[in-house]
């Protein structure tokens, strides 16, 4: 039937085909196929399936090829038992894609498949799949157990970025699930801290966001320091950050640069005083004397700046570490 076009539904069910399947460039509309058993190869390769197909049920020998298939709709492959290799390459699955409760007893290669609709894989069995995480779309069904299962699969093809993007999808599908499960402190707390975690370090994920935050912390505490300073007409507060002395009596005209240039020397006291607080490469500079405002709110803006330089490098070494420790 290699190159078949169907004008309407299929429905197949109970059968059993002895010898090769060949349904190669075809064209479907509905296709049910449950309870069939394919004792030898069944060739789908670049047939398009504009409805749903459906082979519930159904057992697969010699090797089942779908390459460069394009499913308009549903694929249901739950319940089925593929005993070689299953070939998914290049295939397109526009609607969700249901692997419920089968089991794949040989590889399952679906090389640059791309899935848009979520993928179910709930008590499915496997030992190699073959797919990047990018192209999971809407990612997986939640599922604790099929989660922490593609999550080691990717680890054992040694595809550690997939396999902390996939960690980092479940962390934050856990903590949208104890939300959702019940309205009370106790799960609005963990919400919380779900949240804060994905946002700080991507649950340690993400050695880049720890960077980002910093970037963004000292640039605020810049403008405050700016602000503090802008009242102080001669000096410059980043000259070892002592007392700032003025004229009396000598007027200073303030232009663009001047304050371009005391915009820069408060980033500077800033980043120094962020840094500071790892205490490792950096001494914490001392507070500028001539700065306008309370010094009792001052030291205490000092020390916030400080611990949070002190956390957010704990956050960038403990995510850079758990990723380089994957590897």
């Amino acid at each position: 039937m290699q190159g078949w076009t169907a004008s309407g539904p299929i429905v197949i069910n109970h059968a059993i085909f002895g010898g090769d399947a060949k349904f190669q460039d075809s064209n479907f509309f509905n296709y049910t196929c449950c309870y069939c058993e394919f004792k030898r190869g069944c060739d789908f390769s670049n047939s398009k399936f504009k409805g749903d197909a459906n082979f519930k049920f159904s057992k697969f020998g010699g090797d089942p090829d779908f390459s460069d298939v394009i499913f308009g709709k549903t694929v249901d492959l739950s319940n089925c038992i593929f005993n070689n290799t299953l070939r998914l390459k290049r295939s397109n699955f526009t609607g969700s894609v249901n692997l419920m409760d089968s089991a794949f007893h040989g590889d399952v290669f679906a090389d640059d498949a791309i899935f848009n609709g979520i993928l179910s894989m709930n008590r499915t069995q496997y030992s190699c799949l073959y797919v990047r995480w990018s192209n999971l779309k809407k990612g997986i069904l939640y599922n604790e157990t099929a989660y922490h299962s593609l999550i080691k699969n990717f680890k054992n093809l040694g595809l550690f970025s997939d396999a902390n993007e996939c960690y980092y999808a479940f962390m934050s599908e856990v903590g949208t699930q104890t939300a959702q499960q019940s309205i009370s402190v106790h799960s609005l707390f963990y919400f919380f801290i779900y949240s804060i975690s994905r946002s700080l370090y991507g649950f340690g994920t993400k050695p880049e966001y720890p960077l980002i935050w910093s970037g963004i912390l000292i640039f605020v505490f810049a403008f405050y320091w700016y602000y503090k300073y802008r009242s102080v007409t001669t000096g410059s507060i980043f000259d070892r950050y002592g007392v700032v002395e003025s004229k009396k009596g000598v007027t200073v005209t303030v232009d663009m640069q001047s304050e371009f240039t005391r915009l820069l020397d408060a980033t500077k006291l800033s980043l120094n005083i962020f840094l500071s607080g790892t205490k490792l490469f950096f001494d914490p500079p001392e507070i500028p004397k001539r700065l306008t405002g309370s010094r009792i709110w001052m030291k205490r803006i000092y020390l916030v700046e400080r611990t949070l330089g002190a956390g957010f490098f704990f956050l960038f070494f403990f995510a850079i570490s758990k990723m380089l420790l994957s590897y």
